[in-house]
């Protein structure tokens, strides 16, 4: 509803907009959202296989970073789509230095923090939650793969990149070949 509202009652949520931080963006909104329908099976079923030495902070520690992963990736399509079909940027960059209008046309500032944290949370993991560790990594992949996707955007159709965004968040299926 919250999400349903903010797209579609455009003026009263306008107005209200500018009380609200800068973050809370319907592309956090739909990455909250999705991880929440997500992991919410998975936690009501915790405690049925009797889990005892299974740690709930490394429960909520990939299922959070996954969010950002999500918003990262709506982010990344809300900007790409921005482009108008000449594949400009929309956005007036005149007068405004190389790392602004870089940090306004890309998420490889974001991603790769987010690359940056899924390996260093993997590496704390692996020691006693082997396969949060490697989930984690995975997400770390996905993460370095939206910054690729990020740098050849302009080589690919809107739907090819799209589609690639999205396909990139499956990088924890691997998990399921071994």
């Amino acid at each position: 509803m919250v999400y349903f509202s903010g797209v579609h009652a455009a003026p009263r949520v306008e107005r209200a907009r500018h009380l609200l931080p800068k973050l809370l963006t319907k592309e956090l909104m739909v990455a909250v959202l999705f991880t929440a329908g997500c992991i919410l099976p998975a936690w009501s079923r915790i405690h049925a296989f009797e889990a005892l030495r299974f740690s709930s902070l490394w429960f909520c520690i990939p299922a959070s970073y996954f969010a950002g992963l999500a918003w990262l990736n709506c982010s990344s399509i809300a900007r790409w789509e921005s482009n108008d079909e000449a594949g400009n940027d929309r956005l007036d960059f005149e007068g405004r230095t190389y790392f602004e209008r870089t940090g306004r046309r890309t998420n490889l500032f974001a991603a790769l923090p987010l690359a940056f944290i899924g390996i260093l949370l993997a590496a704390i993991a692996s020691a006693s939650h082997l396969r949060q560790a490697e989930l984690l990594t995975a997400g770390a992949m996905s993460a370095l793969l939206l910054a690729l996707l990020d740098r050849i955007r302009n080589r690919m159709t809107p739907l090819a990149l799209r589609a690639a965004a999205d396909l990139v968040l499956l990088t924890p299926l691997v998990l399921l070949l071994r």
